[in-house]
């Protein structure tokens, strides 16, 4: 099932035996585009007020409930690591990096994209597949460019990322997002828009 990052940051979380809080962030490896760590805010119910929570710890999505469903208990979450043990890299120490390649799903919807040639929009947010915790696609939004249109890459259209300058670069020409197809955020995803869209980029069909 494919997700927006703004729709799962909504979502509550539950245990086997109660709600612990809901999603905060979703932390991801930029190399594999796979959600790493759920980032769980607590409040002030557990030791850490939010804590990292293995996507594969995930029992059920309940969506129209927007409610994460956990195989852990209470007392499972209250001894998870909390964010500080590994931050994403905007959030550690130039003196001591931990983990070059852990972004923020949060921090980066924020960031400028640039395509090949020039600079298009901004990062609003991410495709996530939840049977597989993938980043299918960043939503871009290309602002007063393009009169706000809102186009899907690819993460294998992103070249490269740098938190300093809170840039992403893309492989793609301007030309090519101005005649992309566009990306409705309010309706969903199908599969033959996926094609359309693949097709398009000429781009391989992750789901064949």
């Amino acid at each position: 099932m494919l997700r927006t990052s703004s729709e799962l940051i909504r979502y509550g979380v539950k245990a086997t035996d109660g709600s612990i809080g809901s999603v905060a962030d979703l932390l991801f490896d930029d190399r594999t585009w796979k959600v790493r760590s759920i980032v769980v805010d607590t409040g002030n119910f557990l030791r850490h007020h939010e804590v990292l929570i293995d996507p594969m710890s995930v029992q059920e999505m309940k969506f129209p409930e927007e409610t994460v469903i956990l195989d852990l208990s209470k007392q499972d979450v209250d001894g998870a690591p909390g964010i500080e043990t590994s931050p994403p890299v905007s959030q550690q120490s130039a003196s001591a990096p931990r983990d070059s390649h852990l972004r923020s799903s949060n921090e980066t919807c924020a960031y400028t994209i640039a395509a090949s040639d020039a600079e298009m929009g901004t990062i609003h947010g991410f495709v996530v597949e939840t049977s597989t915790w993938t980043i299918r696609y960043l939503i871009v939004d290309t602002g007063e460019w393009l009169m706000g249109k809102l186009v899907l890459l690819g993460p294998h259209a992103i070249r490269s990322i740098d938190w300093s300058s809170r840039t992403m670069k893309a492989n793609v020409t301007t030309d090519a997002i101005r005649h992309s197809p566009v990306y409705d955020e309010t309706a969903e995803l199908s599969r033959d828009y996926e094609a359309f869209l693949h097709d398009y980029y000429g781009w391989p069909h992750y789901w064949l």
